[in-house]
């Protein structure tokens, strides 16, 4: 089986729709899209499909090289925040469910109206970012207004279209009105100090992906699609919130060298120069903690999605969309 065909086969939407929220007490309600529009992913394959040869620019200071330590450093400094935590009384505060819930809808959301799945991961970066400011104590209304917020802000970073603040508004059931989300806009920006541009776990797949070297353009492709995949997965698990882009993106690339390695697709030989690349330009161990238990994270979620995926044909059913 060729390596795209692989792909296609192994790929369920990592995306969906939320169940409605169990906790009635929560105010924590969005209205889903109209499922007859629903597009599909919409973020495209951006990565460079060439395939460097060994006597390519591969040194420490190589413009790629320097690309990625920058990112790093944002991540480590600009970007660094306190960690998510969900209070272990579940009575007040943030729950885990209802991170859930907004990562499905907002991948409902921006699937429904054709943009990039890379506006999730911005809109979630915001959103862990901006709860850690506040303790991670906050009620369901406070929740949803906040994820309805980061989504308005991330799509005017990362889109070329905008969505409406009135839709926006329209799909918190009457909740909030397009006031209350320009009000939160400047609420976030303020405590987040204009620093609403962070680098995304995709975004350091695209760039790592460039020191793979000698593969045939349809592996790297794969390679991308893959690895992009497990990441949008992380996405929505709160056990990667306590893991920096890189290391999850790192733990992404190198699940999928393992899969492919044993398909055939790639060779072992191919994985380790990788690997030896990593830590000798850009200082990441593949045997860091956090590397090492992402890449076990991501084994059991990919099994219980193509689980999920063997029942049921996608990862929720049209059924759930409307529950």
């Amino acid at each position: 089986m060729g390596g795209s065909r692989i792909v296609a086969a192994i790929m369920p939407d990592a995306g969906g729709n939320p169940r409605a929220s169990d906790d009635k007490n929560s105010s924590f309600e969005f209205s889903p899209p109209s499922p007859q529009s629903t597009a599909a992913s919409a973020m495209e394959c951006d990565c460079d499909t060439s395939s460097p040869h060994r006597d390519a620019d591969m040194s420490t200071n190589s413009p790629m090289a320097e690309v990625v330590r920058t990112m790093m450093k944002q991540e480590d400094n600009v970007y660094a925040y306190e960690r998510y935590r969900p209070p272990e009384c579940q009575t007040v505060g943030i729950k885990e469910k209802w991170r859930q819930d907004i990562c499905h809808w907002t991948y409902s959301v921006v699937d429904h109206f054709d943009l990039s799945r890379e506006t999730v991961a911005i809109s979630l970066s915001l959103f862990d970012r901006y709860m850690a400011t506040l303790g991670n104590d906050c009620t369901g209304s406070i929740a949803l207004l906040t994820s309805l917020t980061t989504l308005f802000v991330a799509v005017k970073i990362n889109e070329t279209k905008n969505i409406h603040l009135r839709t926006l508004a329209d799909l918190s059931r009457q909740q909030f009105t397009s006031k209350d989300i320009e009000k939160m806009e400047l609420k976030l920006l303020k405590a987040l100090s204009w620093q609403v541009n962070p680098p995304t776990s995709v975004a350091f797949v695209h760039h790592l992906l460039k020191f793979v070297t000698n593969v045939h353009p349809s592996v790297r492709r794969d390679l991308f699609e893959l690895s992009r995949y497990l990441c949008e997965l992380s996405l929505c698990d709160i056990f990667f919130c306590d893991r920096k882009p890189s290391s999850v993106a790192y733990a992404a690339i190198l699940n999928v060298f393992d899969f492919m390695s044993k398909s055939h697709i790639t060779s072992s030989r191919t994985r380790k120069r990788f690997v030896a690349d990593m830590k000798s330009l850009l200082h990441l161990q593949h045997c860091d903690p956090d590397v090492v238990e992402s890449c076990s994270r991501m084994q059991e979620m990919f099994a219980s999605s193509l689980e999920l995926y063997a029942q049921d044909g996608s990862l929720l059913s049209s059924q759930d969309i409307m529950e």
